[in-house]
């Protein structure tokens, strides 16, 4: 199974992306958002049917703006 993950654009997102990377041993795909353009880029990575199978982190990240996708 593909794997996708969604986080802020700041130093701490940029940590917990490289750590969840070194915990995984794996290079995972990453889209960099911010509280302005989650709500589009989520829409956007969902509606592309190739990305039907993935599993979606969120890290760092408040998802509340997004809970109703």
């Amino acid at each position: 199974m593909d794997h996708y993950i969604f986080t802020g654009c700041d130093l701490d997102s940029a940590t917990t992306y490289l750590t969840f990377n070194w915990l995984t041993g794996k290079r995972i795909p990453v889209q960099y958002v911010t509280r302005n353009n989650i709500e589009d880029k989520v829409n956007k990575f969902f509606k592309d049917k190739s990305n039907d199978n993935k599993l979606v982190y969120f890290l760092n990240l408040d998802t509340s703006s997004i809970s109703n996708l």
